[in-house]
């Protein structure tokens, strides 16, 4: 349910519309599931991280929280473990909704179950996923994974490395950004050395 749909008196309002709507229906749901927004202002849900701290609909969520007797969930590009612990130990959810982190690493949940957390490839909130799927594109994208939606589809795991059989030669990676770091833990993962040059070489070899 979206409380706020920033539309003014136009659309819904958590004190006016929202919280007197969980009071009246809290007994014959099963679960409120509490975002702000809507598609036409799709950015103020699918927080962008350049404007927006991790869970930004908190604040939302808790007053929800604070007056059912039903569960509560929400997403917030929740990617810090110690983050969706404190949301739940505060009271402001019970279930964390990991939609963009999902997709940035789908094994997220299994990675916090064996406190794996550096090894977490994190939402960076760029909204590709959306903006690429709103103008007709690809199913799904992400820049922090590169394997989104393919993870099975060929029998192999995207996480899961065998050693290269030409281990023994360097790989040149051309580039900066957070793009870079994904090709070096690739080749350091198949046993490969990395160098990583933030300067195009003059000649390119194409193998």
């Amino acid at each position: 349910m979206s409380c706020d749909m920033f539309m003014g008196e136009a659309g819904t309002q958590l004190e006016r519309d929202c919280l007197p709507f969980v009071e009246l229906c809290d007994e014959i749901v099963d679960v409120w599931d509490i975002n702000v927004s809507g598609i036409s202002e799709w950015g103020e849900d699918a927080t962008p991280s350049r404007f927006y701290a991790a869970g930004r609909m908190l604040p939302w969520q808790q007053a929800v929280k604070a007056i059912s007797k039903k569960p509560v969930l929400g997403v917030g590009r929740f990617t810090d473990p110690n983050m969706m612990v404190d949301a739940i130990n505060d009271g402001k959810l019970d279930i964390i909704a990991t939609c963009r982190p999902s997709i940035s690493d789908p094994f997220l949940p299994k990675k916090i179950e064996e406190g794996r957390f550096d090894d977490i490839r994190e939402c960076i909130g760029c909204n590709v996923c959306i903006s690429r799927w709103e103008i007709g594109g690809p199913p799904i994208i992400c820049t922090q994974n590169a394997t989104a939606g393919e993870e099975y589809r060929r029998g192999w795991h995207p996480e899961k490395f065998t050693t290269a059989k030409n281990a023994d030669n360097d790989v040149l990676i051309v580039g900066a950004g957070p793009a870079v770091w994904r090709p070096r833990w690739c080749s350091a993962s198949a046993r490969c050395g990395a160098c990583i040059s933030s300067t195009p070489p003059t000649t390119w070899v194409a193998a």
